[in-house]
């Protein structure tokens, strides 16, 4: 999608810096893989926070979609 859209550097750049703070930030890394944060309280975070950053929509729906599966911990592993 980020290919046909003509923005896949941009969304590999996004997704680095999700990888990097994930692995720098305890926070951040504490939120992706905690259980016991619900799918829709996960979601509508991470959505407020790829929005607040300004991200790609496929960078956003992907964030989104993987929180609604409960894969968000395996963000870092999607670089």
């Amino acid at each position: 999608a980020a290919s046909k859209a003509g923005i896949l550097e941009k969304v590999e750049g996004e997704l680095a810096a999700l990888a990097k703070t994930a692995s720098t930030s305890p926070a951040f890394a504490g939120f992706l893989e905690n259980p016991l944060i619900n799918r829709d309280r996960k979601s509508s975070s991470i959505e407020g926070l790829m929005k607040e950053a300004k991200v790609s929509p496929i960078t956003l729906n992907l964030c989104t979609t993987l929180a609604g599966n409960a894969k968000l911990a395996e963000l870092p592993k999607v670089v």
